[in-house]
């Protein structure tokens, strides 16, 4: 994969954004002095797959990463799926994707690739929140 061009439509192209979104991840544990606890799940079956969850202060998030530039329900649904058989909340979902906006959704949220920098510091935030309302 040279350019832009043949990366647009190499058979490669889900897995290596799919491999970007976790390294980074995983770089930004590393940045703050932490082991990330991440894994990728998939249910007995192979039905049912997430790309990362994330083991983080007490709670599971559910992360599906597509390299679509657009949203379809459909992207969703696996997270769906494993809210049911975990007994997770939706709100802890999230789906990052090739595109630009960012949306907040019933199933979860939908988030641009360009905002996964800091996804780790919002989301400790965002998690110490929760646990403080309890």
């Amino acid at each position: 994969i040279t350019t832009p061009a043949i990366m647009s439509v190499s058979p490669f192209r889900g897995n290596l954004f799919e491999n970007l979104i976790i390294s980074d991840l995983c770089k930004q544990y590393f940045n703050k002095g932490e082991r990330p606890s991440l894994y990728f799940w998939r249910e007995q079956n192979g039905r049912i797959e997430i790309d990362c969850i994330i083991e983080h202060a007490l709670k599971l998030i559910a992360v599906e990463i597509k390299s679509s530039e657009s949203t379809v329900s459909a992207f969703l649904e696996n997270l769906v799926d494993w809210n049911e058989l975990s007994k997770t909340n939706p709100e802890d979902n999230y789906l990052i994707y090739a595109g630009k906006s960012n949306q907040t959704r019933s199933r979860g949220t939908v988030m641009s690739w360009q905002k996964i920098g800091t996804f780790i510091d919002a989301l400790e935030k965002k998690v110490i929140k929760s646990l403080r309302k309890k």
